[in-house]
């Protein structure tokens, strides 16, 4: 490390740190700055972040070594050539300061680097060993981007694996709903059939009584007209209140409802059967008088 470099620094900064009011010092940083080319931030010290280190200046040697091993790790990344750096400062009012400074990658048989200006061993050895130094610094940055990019895409599959898995356990679920959906909706209809089933079965048994019951009702000679029970089927089912049928309704089960209602069907059926069948003979009969047969010896009708 250079002493004058360390002395300039150390003179420049001290002086930027001695400012007060509105040229008080509240940031340094450190540029990489080549003639014709935009300037690089390298570091940056602040003093919202660390006010101690801008009011002590016990710690100001520490920054300066910080500024130049950062400074020698950026030479060391390249071959040869002349690099420059620059360190500013930041006032309160936006005031700026600058303290410029170059070095080159001058590597002896140690390796290390020297500032700028100062001689550099020459040889065979050390151009050689400047190369290898040079190539394996090309090596590592080019290792350093490959195993980066290939984190960041190892990065991205890990978290598109657990989207996969999320969405794979969402799906299962919903899948096992509309399993367990479908096997209530078959069970349903199968309870449905079956009902369906019973129903039909009580209706064919009620048909059968009920022919049974319309024979013996219509069975038989007599005046036409409807037979006393019908009759009373009838002027029973007429009797029976709104509130009575509904309370029946929910005594019966299912298929006693439906004997009961086909009952009264039949009952209303044979009733008004009846009844058409009375008003027919009626008007069948002759008048009065019309078509009697004479009385015998010519006597006189009475």
């Amino acid at each position: 490390m250079s002493e004058t470099l360390h002395d300039k620094l150390l003179t420049f900064l001290s002086g930027e740190f001695a400012r007060k009011g509105g040229q008080q010092c509240v940031r340094v940083d450190l540029l990489y700055s080549q003639p014709q080319c935009r300037e690089e931030e390298l570091c940056r010290w602040v003093r919202e972040q660390d006010p101690e280190l801008f009011e002590n200046l016990s710690r100001l040697e520490k920054l300066i070594g910080d500024i130049i091993e950062k400074a020698e790790a950026h030479t060391d990344t390249f071959g040869q050539g002349r690099h420059r750096y620059v360190v500013r400062t930041h006032q309160h009012l936006h005031g700026r300061m600058t303290q410029a400074f170059v070095m080159s990658p001058a590597a002896g048989l140690d390796g290390a680097l020297v500032p700028a200006g100062q001689p550099a061993s020459s040889g065979p050895v050390e151009l050689l060993s400047q190369n290898n130094q040079a190539l394996m610094r090309g090596w590592q940055s080019m290792f350093q981007n490959s195993f980066g990019t290939l984190a960041n895409i190892t990065e991205g599959l890990r978290s598109d694996n657990a989207k996969l898995v999320t969405e794979n356990i969402e799906l299962r679920r919903k899948l096992e709903e509309a399993e367990s959906t479908r096997l209530e909706r078959e069970y349903s209809i199968f309870e449905r059939t079956e009902q369906a089933k019973q129903r039909s079965q009580g209706f064919n048994a009620l048909m059968q009584v009920g022919t049974v019951v319309a024979a013996k009702l219509t069975g038989g000679s007599g005046p036409v007209g409807p037979a006393p029970l019908v009759m009373l089927l009838g002027k029973f089912g007429d009797s029976l209140r709104r509130d009575q049928v509904d309370r029946l309704m929910t005594i019966l089960d299912g298929m006693q409802k439906m004997m009961f209602m086909e009952i009264m069907n039949l009952v209303a059926q044979e009733a008004q059967e009846a009844q058409a069948a009375q008003a027919q003979a009626e008007q069948q009969m002759p008048p009065n008088g019309a078509g009697t047969t004479p009385p015998p010896n010519g006597a006189p009708h009475p």
